[in-house]
């Protein structure tokens, strides 16, 4: 897995994680997004999306 870099969003803080060249869940072209309330300190998991819905590359 590899974290891309955290952003700002809205009221808080978002970051993609994909699953780097040896990932196999849904053909390794899903990322998780998950969003900080608290400046970065803990991350909780948001959603599932697909590289074609975000601008980060996988």
């Amino acid at each position: 897995m590899k974290a891309e870099v955290p952003f700002k969003e809205e009221d808080h803080l978002a970051v993609y994680i994909n699953q780097g060249l040896n990932g196999d869940y849904k053909g390794g072209k899903v990322k998780g997004k998950f969003i900080s309330n608290d400046n970065g300190n803990t991350w909780e998991f948001s959603m599932e999306e697909l590289p074609n819905e975000t601008n980060n590359e996988l």
